[in-house]
């Protein structure tokens, strides 16, 4: 419990908070605004005419900003409920902050952390084309008052609670699985198990999975689907809507991902095959 407040107080909220923040203004003050290249996207995605603007927390924010900032726009009125549900399924994802500080490090290839990054982003994007839906219409007319920063500063806070409090539950969780049946498993069934439970752990882990091929793939399945504890904390942020579409969004990104993934291994084949293929058998 006592690591996983650290890890709140350390990396959580320093990461998450400015996020949370900025999209919750972002949410309040460019919904409704023609962004370049966005009727474009947004026709690809069937996202609701004015409400491109969505997909910058959820690409950029990380867990669960994208989810939040879905939220938050249904909540005040600005998108319809069924468009809102359709947007979780790929307006969710791991953040460039998360990705390059964290993630990229564990390669000796600097360009890694940018194919993952991209990998991810294109899984994200080929599950909305998939599970696009034409829009119910554009987005609703706001007919109350503009989002301020100390409203956007309370309901960034009241988000950063209910994430930390999921990060130390599953930090607890996952140490009593590390001292009693993990050690069963070989180091890449360790992280991996551990990154189904919770993202930052796994990845944490993931320097002792030693082949980088299978250190990649590994890391674009965890970053993908995200793990139960992110799932719990955007289920927290999701107060309203329903989550089946987004589970359905989430899985179908980790196949794309693991697609894409092998696919950019494979272009050394003589190098990759031997690390993936065992763990693909």
């Amino acid at each position: 419990a006592r690591e996983g407040i650290d890890l709140c107080l350390r990396t959580v909220i320093p990461a998450l908070l400015p996020f949370f923040l900025l999209s919750g203004i972002l949410v309040g003050n460019l919904l409704g605004t023609s962004l370049p290249f966005a009727p474009s996207v947004g026709k690809w995605l069937g996202i609701p005419k004015g409400a491109e603007s969505l997909l910058i927390p959820g690409f950029l924010g990380g867990y669960p900003t994208g989810a939040a900032a879905v939220q938050e726009a249904w909540k005040t009125g600005r998108i319809r409920k069924r468009d809102a549900e359709r947007l979780l399924c790929f307006c969710n994802n791991a953040g460039p902050s998360f990705l390059f500080g964290m993630v990229a490090p564990l390669f000796s290839d600097p360009s890694a952390g940018w194919m993952l990054w991209l990998i991810h982003i294109a899984g994200a994007l080929t599950a909305g084309m998939v599970l696009r839906e034409e829009p119910d219409g554009a987005s609703l007319p706001f007919s109350g008052k503009e989002v301020t920063v100390q409203q956007a500063m309370t309901n960034a806070l009241n988000v950063c609670a209910k994430v930390c409090g999921w990060v130390i539950l599953f930090r607890i969780v996952t140490g009593f699985l590390k001292s009693w049946f993990l050690w069963l498993l070989p180091n890449w069934g360790q992280a991996l198990a551990v990154g189904i439970l919770e993202l930052t752990n796994g990845c944490m882990m993931m320097n002792q999975v030693e082949p980088e091929p299978l250190r990649f793939l590994l890391c674009g399945i965890l970053l993908s689907f995200g793990g139960i504890c992110v799932h719990m904390q955007t289920l927290s942020c999701i107060d309203g809507l329903s989550s089946k579409r987004y589970f359905h969004g989430k899985l179908l990104q980790t196949v794309f991902v693991v697609f894409y993934s092998l696919a950019y291994l494979f272009r050394q084949p003589l190098y990759c095959l031997p690390a993936v293929l065992p763990f693909l058998m």
